[in-house]
């Protein structure tokens, strides 16, 4: 499975609702999400604002960050992932 490059999304993502419903349930700020994933403030801000598709990678780092079930957030991902190759193509 090939990553989707860090990079503005064309259209709100709907993974990042799914972030932030996970962050509000882990009770946890944007910067100490950054501070535990290892990236910028505004790379999780994008993320969670839905203007930024974020990595597999990420995601990992993310579901750690916040005790969530990584299976789950990667399932989003792909589901995600996969719309966005396909819609590249039409």
């Amino acid at each position: 499975m090939s990553e989707t490059p860090d990079c503005p999304s064309p259209r709100p993502t709907h993974i990042g609702l799914v972030l932030e419903q996970v962050r509000r349930h882990a009770d946890i700020e944007p910067a100490a999400l950054a501070y535990r994933t290892g990236v910028d403030i505004e790379y999780v801000t994008g993320v969670l604002l839905g203007t930024r598709f974020p990595s597999r990678r990420f995601i990992l780092r993310y579901a750690r960050a916040c005790c969530a079930d990584t299976q789950v957030l990667l399932r989003v991902w792909e589901d995600e992932h996969e719309r966005r190759l396909s819609s590249v193509g039409d």
